[in-house]
């Protein structure tokens, strides 16, 4: 099989999930990826519903997604 894309619709806001040891198996992982040729593709998030029950965006400079977020990780969003 010659695999060159992977995608990863799933995650979760994590700040402060770069020092954890799960981090640093994502991370490995998705360099693997890339030393083998492999294309990471990962879903940017969702957003989060707000007291008032409406979806907004989210910083994820400041509030961090993954695997979004893992380094060589290509982000995709969508907007409507």
């Amino acid at each position: 099989v010659n695999v060159r894309v992977t995608n990863h619709s799933y995650g979760a806001y994590r700040g402060g999930y770069e020092g954890t040891a799960d981090f640093r198996a994502v991370r490995d992982a998705f360099a693997a990826h890339a030393r083998a040729g492999v294309l990471a593709v990962a879903a940017a998030g969702n957003g989060r519903v707000g007291p008032d029950g409406v979806r907004r965006g989210v910083d994820t400079d400041a509030d961090p997604h993954y695997p979004s977020n893992v380094p060589g990780v290509v982000s995709v969003a969508a907007a409507t």
